[in-house]
């Protein structure tokens, strides 16, 4: 077939020149419609990518407990939405491209953008907008709102409460109660004043007599002095029934802290006693042996009291803010040191003052050996029991002075088991355990006699552990007085 060289409708030749421009012209459109194209499909994957990006919350546990299944519902959705997305852009691709390589001037006809999706795609997003504005506001709320639940909470128990247990009979109850007590009431007023009378005809000076005489008399435990009360309310002493004349320094010290006493006892019925700090100055001072036990018991009674607080009548209460007890007595500090209404957890410290010029004492800490032991002999068999249980080491800063405690408790001891005896402590463990011999170690150690002692150290020092072993030997002799050796050392 020949090649054509003029125009179908004119019949006129076609220059070479303008076969040119029309080539031109055709691979431009071309070029440009091609690019526009690829511009088209890099903007649609574009889409797809942020479709795949959008940022939603992964799971419907972010959301309370009343969201999480609308939530739920809206991811599921979501999932299908995009399926038909992605369905609708892969096939627009697909046509761009097929018009890219094969139809570049060939006009396509593709099926149009379903409108019922973009609906779906709206509605969507209202809904899941919605409902993460409102889950974002309950947050923002949920102070507000737990405290609307709790007290609706609170009211739906109280109101449980007063129909299980018919509030409103026990109600009409309570007031017919409370006009009886007022009613009561009334009458316990009219019946205090005509007390009030007839107290008000008593001498307040024969009250404080008959108290006095009761702490005199359970200071020291017999009834022989007392008070009277003579013209113009004043008092006197009588001895058996004669004015008491040369009264004992114990007599007088008695006599003093009961009246002492007494004017607490006044503090203690206007209930002002709780404030005050008591200071009692060795109450037992001029006192023999055998009334320190009254005093003790006394103290004990007054100032640690039942029956104070309702809530528990059988509560021991202290009757001071605070109280302050000083003594030389060793016995009577045992007493309070023992005293279980005293000894509460935390509130009691024990100080000794020192004197350590004519003009000047100071306050200390007393010394562990005074605080927690009764005497020399439990503290001693404390000494030589601990170094017995932790083996008698060589090692022990205190092995030196083992035994001068074993000798110092073998005296004691042996002197407490024999009080008539005369003899030598050695002597006094051969009547106490005939098979003396087994115990030849500890018989070294239960006497002083040489001189060398004095000069140097014993080498049978260190056969100490066999010395202790055997004064162990001759306690487990005597088990009740052994094993209550132990718990006081244990305790």
């Amino acid at each position: 077939m020949k090649e054509k060289k003029n125009v179908f409708f004119c019949e006129n030749d076609l220059s070479k020149e303008r076969l040119n421009n029309l080539l031109l012209y055709f691979n431009n459109e071309s070029s440009n419609l091609r690019n526009e194209i690829i511009t088209k499909i890099e903007q649609i994957k574009r889409k797809i990518d942020e479709l795949n990006n959008v940022e939603l919350p992964k799971s419907k546990f972010e959301f309370f407990d009343n969201f999480q299944n609308d939530f739920q519902a809206q991811l599921d959705s979501f999932i299908l939405i995009k399926d038909k997305i992605f369905l609708f852009y892969n096939n627009l691709i697909n046509e761009l491209e097929i018009k890219n390589n094969e139809s570049i001037f060939i006009s396509k006809r593709i099926a149009d953008y379903d409108n019922a999706l973009q609906l779906d795609i709206d509605k969507w997003t209202e809904i899941t907008n919605k409902l993460i504005n409102n889950h974002n506001q309950l947050f923002t709320d949920f102070d507000t709102k737990q405290i609307e639940a709790r007290n609706l909470l609170k009211k739906h128990q109280v109101s449980l409460f007063l129909t299980i247990e018919e509030y409103i009979k026990k109600k009409k109850e309570s007031e017919f109660g409370i006009r009886c007590i007022s009613k009561f009431d009334s009458y316990i007023k009219k019946v205090k004043i005509e007390i009030a009378k007839l107290e008000g005809e008593l001498k307040s000076i024969v009250k404080g007599k008959d108290e006095l005489n009761s702490f005199i008399q359970k200071f020291l435990n017999r009834s022989d002095i007392f008070i009277e009360v003579i013209e113009d309310d004043k008092f006197i002493l009588k001895r058996n029934g004669q004015i008491a004349d040369n009264l004992s320094e114990g007599e007088k010290t008695a006599i003093s802290f009961s009246y002492f006493l007494v004017s607490l006892e006044s503090l203690f019925q206007d209930k002002k006693i709780f404030d005050y700090i008591i200071c009692i100055d060795d109450p037992i001072s001029s006192l023999d042996g055998n009334h320190i036990a009254q005093i003790y018991s006394l103290i004990n009674s007054f100032f640690f009291r039942q029956n104070i607080n309702p809530a528990v009548p059988e509560q021991y209460v202290n009757c001071f803010k605070q109280l302050f007890i000083s003594t030389h007595n060793f016995e009577f500090f045992s007493f309070i040191k023992d005293s279980n209404r005293i000894n509460k957890k935390n509130t009691k410290e024990y100080y000794f003052i020192k004197r350590i010029s004519n003009t000047e004492s100071n306050i200390q800490e007393l010394p562990k050996s005074l605080r927690d032991y009764k005497s020399e002999y439990i503290y001693l068999f404390d000494l030589i029991f601990k170094f017995f249980i932790n083996g008698c080491q060589e090692t022990d800063e205190k092995l030196i002075l083992m035994p001068n405690a074993v000798r110092r408790f073998l005296e004691i001891y042996t002197l407490m088991k024999l009080p008539d005896s005369t003899d030598q402590v050695d002597e006094r463990i051969r009547i106490l355990m005939p098979e003396h011999m087994e115990l030849k170690t500890l018989h070294h150690f239960s006497h002083f006699t040489t001189f060398e002692k004095v000069m140097k150290h014993d080498e049978i020092i260190l056969n100490l552990s066999q010395a202790i072993g055997e004064l162990m030997t001759l306690l487990g002799k005597d088990e009740l007085h052994f094993e209550s050796l132990k718990r006081a050392v244990t305790r």
